[in-house]
C-alpha cells in the first residue's frame, strides 16, 4: 500500500530448471538486498517468499530471467535498474474477544448487572457499548491486537460508585494487557464500591391512645430488622 521497504522478509532464489536454490535463505532490510555473484546471464530463476513479515501475507512467487544483456526480464519487459520489487499485502486485522464482569468490590464473586460501559480507542472513537449482566459480557468482532483502548463505566448500578476508567492494549499475541501485566482468560474485572448509606432523620412520637396526647418517659431502641 505505501510502496515503502519492509524488513523481516525471508526469501530463496532457486533454477527454474532445476529447482536448485541457488542463493540460500536470506532476511530482508528496509533497503534492496543485492544479490551479487551468484546469479548469470541466460539464466532463468524463481524468487521465493518463504516467510512474510508480521502482519503481512506472502507475495506470489516471480519468475524471472537474465537476459544476455544482463538485464532482469520479468514477463517479457526489463525491470528498471534489476529491481525486483515484490509486494506484500496487509493481512485483515483478526479481532480478539474480550471479556468484562463487573463486581462488587467487596464480594467479587458477586457479579452485577445493570452497569453502563463504553469502550473508546486510542483516537476517542467508541466501538463498543453495552449494559452488563450477572455474568462476564463478551465484546466480539470489535478489539483488535496491537491496539490502545479505555474501558469507561457511564453508570453504576443502584446502590454503587463508578469504578475508574480502565486502559487496556491487546498484545499481538491477542492477550488483553493492563499495566504491563497480561489479564486471564482475557476477563477484565471492574469493581465497584458500594455508596455509603445516606443518613435519614426519622421522627417517633408516643402519644396517648385515647387523648392523643404526646407521652414522655417511654424508651424505645430500633433495629435492623434483618440482621435484629
Amino acid at each position: 500500500e505505501t510502496n515503502d521497504g519492509l524488513a523481516e522478509a525471508k526469501f530463496v532464489i532457486k533454477d527454474a530448471e532445476t529447482q536448485e536454490i541457488v542463493v540460500p535463505e536470506w532476511t530482508s532490510t528496509t533497503d534492496a538486498d543485492e544479490i551479487a555473484g551468484k546469479l548469470f546471464a541466460g539464466k532463468t530463476y524463481i524468487l521465493e517468499e518463504t516467510e512474510a513479515p508480521n502482519g503481512y501475507d506472502k507475495a506470489a512467487s516471480v519468475t524471472f530471467k537474465i537476459n544476455d544483456d544482463g538485464k532482469v526480464v520479468i514477463d517479457d519487459k526489463v525491470v528498471d535498474e534489476n529491481t525486483i520489487v515484490v509486494a506484500d499485502t496487509k493481512l485483515a486485522p483478526t479481532p480478539v474477544t474480550v471479556l468484562v464482569k463487573k463486581v462488587d468490590s467487596e464480594d467479587t464473586t458477586k457479579v452485577l448487572d445493570g452497569a453502563e460501559f463504553v469502550i473508546t480507542d486510542s483516537e476517542g472513537t467508541t466501538v463498543a457499548t453495552w449494559t452488563s449482566t450477572t455474568s462476564a459480557d463478551e465484546i466480539a468482532d470489535k478489539l483488535y491486537a496491537g491496539k490502545t483502548y479505555t474501558l469507561t463505566e457511564t453508570t453504576a448500578p443502584k446502590g454503587y460508585e463508578k469504578a475508574a476508567p480502565i486502559t487496556f492494549s491487546i498484545n499481538e499475541n491477542g492477550k488483553v494487557v493492563i499495566d504491563g501485566t497480561e489479564v486471564a482468560d482475557n476477563t477484565i474485572v471492574v469493581e465497584d464500591a458500594k455508596l455509603a448509606p445516606t443518613p435519614v432523620t426519622v421522627l417517633v412520637k408516643k402519644i396517648d391512645a385515647e387523648t392523643g396526647d404526646g407521652l414522655a418517659e417511654a424508651k424505645f431502641v430500633i433495629k435492623d430488622a434483618e440482621t435484629q
